[in-house]
């Protein structure tokens, strides 16, 4: 069954019983600056799309802040609000489902990076007058086939911390931001900064400088100049690097690469 709006396209679904994954609802809505959802405990699970916009979502205590490209995933059992940015107000895709799987999906990052091509997939068989067969039971084996592309990011989580620290042990010496880190990860920006944070006590940028300062140290001992080393650990300017490591030393490099030979 479709329902419509100004603003809003849904469609909601019955009768389809497949025991991994049985659709409930999906579609997609241009917010408008003042709509709220929630908070509600929410009875299955639900996934959304930020095809365009800004947004916020908040559980378990946290503030997620969402962009075009993000997906945040609502677990069944989960107290959940979700609101746009008055400025800046989102446009979402959603799929609603309940089934045996559905367990596995709570192993997802609660934000993540997506291109979106799934959503508009869905939405497509919905709106399509060519498809006669059950549009319920066809969606839901393409979720089943979403289900195997995010398999690996399900088991994730508990290693991002290393997979960040390995990125930045193997790439110190480039322009890394956490940007560039979060599009490597397929992750938030927000969520990977958060939980690394949490997780190593440091800043992903704190953790940067660290092993940049480390490897500057190795530099200066093996009698690199100051403007070398600075360009081995990648900084672009070498008075941005000297300052950096009188703060993180206390003494400026040039003094510690000299001390070195006595």
């Amino acid at each position: 069954m479709k329902e419509k709006d100004d603003n809003m396209v849904m469609y909601n679904f019955s009768g389809c019983e497949l025991n991994d994954i049985n659709l409930v609802s999906c579609g997609y809505e241009k917010c408008t600056p003042d709509k709220i959802v929630g908070p509600r405990k929410w009875l299955g699970t639900l996934i959304h799309y930020v095809e365009d916009g800004k947004g916020f979502v908040q559980k378990k205590g946290k503030t997620y802040s969402l962009e075009k490209g993000d997906v945040f995933v609502i677990n069944f059992g989960e107290t959940v609000k979700y609101y746009p940015d008055e400025n800046d107000p989102w446009l979402y895709r959603w799929i609603s489902f309940s089934g045996a799987l559905v367990s596995e999906f709570s192993n997802l990052p609660a934000v993540f990076k997506y291109d979106g091509a799934i959503f508009r997939e869905i939405c497509d068989i919905c709106a399509s007058d060519s498809i006669t067969a059950n549009k319920g039971i066809l969606i839901s084996s393409v979720i089943l086939r979403w289900y195997s592309e995010l398999y690996p990011l399900m088991n994730k989580s508990p290693n991002i911390i290393m997979d960040i620290k390995k990125y930045i042990d193997n790439n110190y010496m480039y322009s890394i931001t956490v940007n560039r880190i979060a599009k490597q990860m397929n992750m938030s920006r927000s969520y990977l900064a958060k939980s690394f944070k949490e997780h190593s006590g440091f800043s992903i940028h704190e953790y940067l400088t660290f092993v940049r300062m480390n490897k500057a140290k190795y530099y200066l001992e093996a009698k690199k100049n100051v403007s070398e080393t600075a360009y081995l650990c990648g900084y672009t300017e070498p008075s941005n690097f000297s300052r950096m490591f009188k703060k993180f030393f206390g003494v400026s490099p040039q003094y510690y690469r000299e001390s070195q030979s006595e």
